[in-house]
């Protein structure tokens, strides 16, 4: 984090931005993963967004609200249950569908490299490494870092008396009540 110190600019490292985020804290999705298995996985995870990954390559950073609202468009249209059970990686590529993602650059960052000699603008995610490991990832632009501490979606049944939120979108059905899942929160 830049801050002012006695009127000077005080110079920030890579681990110490806002900018960045701890491996732990974004999951790592196979685009191979059913989007039932994504969306519990990121509900486990209290997580907002996660590294798709083709192999053990990180490929993209994908905002999970993004996806949820793509589901929810696809689903009103197919069915709920069908669309859970597609693969990641074929939902993404779906006709007709553009799901926002930052790609993953293949130059990493050392953590202790300074933020200000970084070049920006680029809208990419960085992998961070320090004594060797990757620790983390460093983000460009700061509103996608903020989709790492939103909570993940949510799917909502259309319980008439108490509609309620569950992980994921299961087959199209409430886990407690059975009632059809009717959108995303």
């Amino acid at each position: 984090m830049e801050q002012q110190s006695r009127g000077r600019l005080a110079i920030s490292t890579v681990v110490r931005a806002r900018h960045f985020a701890a491996s732990v804290k974004i999951p790592r999705i196979s685009e191979d993963d059913i989007l039932q298995e994504t969306f519990k996985k990121l509900s486990d995870a209290h997580a907002g967004g996660f590294v798709l990954i083709s192999g053990e390559t990180g490929r993209s950073f994908v905002i999970a609200q993004d996806l949820a609202h793509a589901v929810s468009k696809v689903a009103t249209k197919t069915s709920w249950k069908n669309v859970s059970q597609m693969r990641l990686g074929t939902f993404i590529a779906y006709p007709g569908l553009s799901i926002p993602h930052i790609p993953i650059t293949h130059e990493s960052l050392l953590a202790d490299a300074d933020v200000l000699s970084l070049v920006r603008g680029r809208r990419v995610l960085y992998p961070v490494q320090e004594n060797g490991k990757y620790i983390g990832w460093f983000f460009d632009a700061e509103e996608h870092k903020a989709a790492v501490d939103t909570p993940p979606p949510t799917f909502i049944c259309g319980n008439p008396k108490h509609p309620h939120s569950n992980p994921d979108p299961d087959s199209g059905f409430c886990y407690r009540c059975r009632y059809p899942i009717v959108r995303t929160s």
